[in-house]
């Protein structure tokens, strides 16, 4: 079996287990909060936020919502621990960390050489080694924005997920992989403990991304107010023209 039929025949199995290694995928794994990595909201648009606003809201109420949405946008623009980052600097983030991951391909090949393995093992994990170097790196030079991001991200996890699976299918391979995953001396604890301390970082500029949305759409909701409650005025004041 080649090593793309593999690939596709163990990523069904994996999602069929997926219960049984989810402890094991937890500690060996590329995370990454790609569920917020594509398809973010970039602040709506001015009529999104008016359709937004509660139906039949009243000019008091517009006046203290719009108070309470500055209130907000001050505290994000006057706290210095709340940096921001825009799209471009956040993919670029997600990128990098996305090429420590891509080096599980040859983490895999100095476990075929550490532990000796040969037969079917080691084709299988020398196949998944040449997917991540070829396929999966391949994918990711086309990534223009984050959601191309995501959808990349995606297909990422599943062959992830399948190598997972893999590992954990063969009880003596995975008895000492699980004791190296904690030393990290070993290959894999090496590996593991760099993944760990570049996602803090990555962490982190999530959260400065997230800022960024949080903040334009705060901009957008009280631009929005500020239409309403100037409309309501003129139509309050506006004289009754006599038919």
């Amino acid at each position: 079996m080649g090593w793309e039929n593999i690939m596709y025949t163990l990523i069904p199995q994996a999602y069929k287990h997926y219960s049984k290694i989810f402890l094991i995928s937890f500690s060996f794994f590329c995370f990454i909060p790609y569920s917020h990595a594509g398809g973010y909201d970039h602040g709506a648009s001015s009529e999104q936020a008016a359709q937004e606003l509660p139906k039949n809201i009243s000019l008091t109420q517009a006046r203290h919502l719009k108070s309470r949405y500055e209130r907000k946008l001050s505290n994000i623009l006057g706290n210095s621990n709340k940096t921001t980052i825009d799209e471009e600097e956040f993919l670029l983030a997600l990128l990098n960390y996305d090429d420590l991951c891509l080096e599980i391909s040859d983490v895999l090949l100095q476990l075929i050489d550490e532990y000796q393995l040969d037969g079917d093992l080691a084709k299988k994990l020398a196949g998944f080694s040449k997917t991540f170097a070829t396929r999966i790196r391949e994918a990711q030079s086309q990534i223009h924005n984050l959601a191309e991001y995501k959808a990349y991200r995606n297909i990422f996890s599943l062959t992830y997920v399948a190598l997972i699976y893999t590992l954990n299918d063969d009880q003596s391979f995975y008895q000492r992989y699980e004791i190296d995953l904690k030393d990290p001396k070993t290959t894999v604890g090496d590996y593991k403990q760099r993944l760990d301390i570049a996602y803090e970082s990555l962490s982190k500029k999530h959260l400065s991304y997230l800022n960024l949305n949080k903040q334009r759409q705060l901009e957008q909701q009280i631009s929005s107010l500020d239409t309403l409650i100037s409309n309501r005025k003129l139509a309050h004041y506006s004289p009754i023209t006599q038919p």
